[in-house]
C-alpha cells in the first residue's frame, strides 16, 4: 500500500497526532504566518503550483499553503495532488469543514488509498463524527501501514474512545489503605528550651509541645460522578474521606472530609471551569476547621504536548476552636504542563493573601512548584514534586505574646516528594513515597522538620 504520493518532499507531511497543530482560530494563524504569494504569475503552470505547495507543506507552513491553495482552487480542484495539499492545509489550519469535502472526493476517487482514508478519518474526528472516524482509521490499520503510521492511528483510536467516554455519564470510586512513619505528627519544634521574654528566663517545653514521631495507618475513600451536559460541557460531583491514625498517640490523629461540585465548558482548545468546595478537618478527635470556597479555572490545550492552566479561588476558613483564627483567603495559581513520550513535567506559580480577624494571624504567600513523572513501562511510573512557599505575616505579634512580642513572622516551607506507582491489575495498584519537609521561621519556636515514608495499596472501582 502507498501512504504518500507525489514528490519525495511530501514524505515530511506525515499523519499527525490528535490535537497536533490544529488551529481553532484560523485568523490568528494567518496573521502570524509569514507573508506569502497567494497566486501564481502563470496560473496554468500546475507543476509550479504543486511544487510551491509541496515546499510549504514540508516546511509546515500550513497557513500559507492554505491561502495559496484557496486562491487557486477554482482552476485545480479535482486534480489529485492539488486536492491533497488543499485538504491537508485546510485541516491543519482549523478548516476541517472544508477539508472533509476535499478528502471525501479523494476517497471516492481512490477508495483503496489508505492515506486519504486516514486524513478523512482525522477530519471526522475533528468534527466530532466519532463513528465514521473510527471506521476509516480501523480500515487503515487493517492494511498493515508503516509502524509510525500504525502507532499514530492507534493514538487516534484511543482518543476516539476517550471522547466517547466523555460523552457518557461515569461513576468512579477509589479506596486506598496505606501505612507509614511520620517523624513529626504534630508539626512542632525539636527545641527543648525556649526563652520567655516577659520573664527573662528560659523554660523547658513539655513532651506534648515538642515534635513527636509515630507509625501510622491511613484509610482514604473517594468517589465521583460525571455527567455531560452537551458535547462540550459537563458537571462533576466528588466526595472523599480520610483518616490518619497514629499508632503511638491519638492526640494528633487527623480526619478529613471533602466535597466538590464543578462544571466545565470547552470551546476549541480552551476549557473554563467553575467549582464549589467544602472541607472539614478533625484533629485529635476534635472538630478543627471548616474550609469552604469557590474557584474559577481556565485551561488551554495548545497541542498534545503543551497545556497551560490558571485558577483563581476564594475561601473562607472557620476555626472551630478559636473564632479569632477565622480568615478569608484569595489565591491565584498559574502553570504550564508539558508531555513528551514517557515524560511529563509541570511548573506552577502561586500567589495568596489572607484577610484575617487579626492582622498578625494573616499572611501573604508566594510559591513555586515543579513536578515530573516518568512512565518506565505501561504499568510503572516514577514521580517527584518540589515546592517552595514564602510566607510573610501581615503584622507583628501582639505585646501579650510571651515568646516574640513585637516581632513579625517571616516563614518558608521547602518540600520534596519522591515516589513510584505500579499497577498490578486494572483495578489494583501499589505505591511508595517519601515526603521531606523543612519549615523555617525567623522565630525559632515555629521552625520544624518533618519526614514521612508511606506505602499503600489502591483499589479502583
Amino acid at each position: 500500500m502507498t501512504f504518500l504520493r507525489f514528490t519525495p518532499g511530501l514524505l515530511a507531511a506525515t499523519l499527525l497526532l490528535p490535537g497536533t497543530a490544529m488551529a481553532e482560530n484560523p485568523d490568528q494563524d494567518q496573521a502570524q504566518a509569514p507573508a506569502q504569494d497567494t497566486s501564481l504569475t502563470d496560473p496554468s503552470d500546475a507543476g509550479q503550483l504543486l511544487n510551491r505547495l509541496n515546499q510549504l507543506v514540508v516546511a509546515a507552513d500550513y497557513p500559507a499553503a492554505f491561502r495559496l491553495a484557496t486562491a487557486n482552487a477554482g482552476g485545480y480542484e479535482g486534480l489529485e495532488a492539488f486536492d491533497f495539499y488543499y485538504g491537508l492545509s485546510a485541516l491543519q489550519t482549523g478548516h476541517a469543514d472544508q477539508a472533509v469535502f476535499v478528502f471525501e472526493r479523494l476517497v471516492q476517487a481512490h477508495p483503496d488509498h489508505p492515506r486519504y482514508q486516514a486524513e478523512l478519518g482525522r477530519c471526522y474526528f475533528t468534527l466530532g463524527n466519532l463513528e465514521e472516524a473510527e471506521r476509516l482509521l480501523s480500515r487503515v490499520k487493517q492494511q498493515n501501514p508503516p509502524p509510525a503510521v500504525a502507532a499514530t492511528v492507534d493514538q487516534f483510536l484511543a482518543a476516539i474512545e476517550r471522547q466517547r467516554q466523555q460523552q457518557q455519564s461515569q461513576a468512579y470510586a477509589r479506596l486506598t489503605l496505606a501505612g507509614g512513619y511520620d517523624s513529626n505528627v504534630n508539626s512542632a519544634t525539636d527545641l527543648e528550651e525556649i526563652e520567655i521574654l516577659a520573664l527573662a528566663q528560659t523554660v523547658t517545653l513539655n513532651e506534648a509541645s515538642r515534635e513527636q514521631s509515630s507509625p501510622y495507618l491511613q484509610l482514604r475513600a473517594q468517589g465521583g460522578y460525571m455527567q455531560p451536559l452537551t458535547r462540550r460541557s459537563r458537571w462533576n460531583l466528588q466526595a472523599g474521606v480520610s483518616r490518619k491514625d497514629n499508632t503511638d498517640s491519638n492526640d494528633f490523629d487527623l480526619d478529613s472530609l471533602y466535597m466538590n461540585a464543578d462544571v466545565h465548558w470547552t470551546r476549541a482548545r480552551h476549557t473554563l471551569g467553575l467549582a464549589a468546595t467544602f472541607r472539614h478537618y478533625r484533629f485529635g478527635g476534635e472538630s478543627l476547621l471548616n474550609d469552604s470556597g469557590m474557584s474559577l479555572s481556565w485551561q488551554s490545550q495548545y497541542n498534545r504536548e503543551l497545556r497551560t492552566y490558571s485558577d483563581l479561588s476564594y475561601n473562607l476558613l472557620r476555626n472551630q476552636a478559636d473564632d479569632e483564627l477565622d480568615l478569608a483567603r484569595l489565591q491565584w495559581q498559574a502553570g504550564i504542563n508539558y508531555r513528551l513520550q514517557r515524560w511529563s513535567g509541570d511548573v506552577a506559580l502561586l500567589l495568596a493573601t489572607d484577610s484575617p480577624e487579626n492582622d498578625y494571624r494573616g499572611r501573604d504567600a508566594l510559591g513555586l512548584s515543579v513536578s515530573g513523572q516518568y512512565s518506565a513501562t505501561t504499568t510503572a511510573q516514577l514521580y517527584t514534586i518540589l515546592q517552595y512557599r514564602d510566607y510573610r505575616y501581615q503584622d507583628s505579634l501582639p505585646p501579650t505574646n510571651a515568646f516574640a512580642a513585637g516581632e513579625t513572622r517571616d516563614d518558608s516551607l521547602l518540600q520534596w516528594v519522591i515516589g513510584s506507582r505500579y499497577r498490578l491489575t486494572p483495578q489494583f495498584s501499589v505505591y511508595g513515597q517519601a515526603n521531606l519537609m523543612r519549615y523555617n521561621s525567623n522565630i525559632d519556636l515555629y521552625s520544624y522538620d518533618r519526614h514521612l515514608v508511606e506505602a499503600g495499596l489502591s483499589l479502583a472501582l
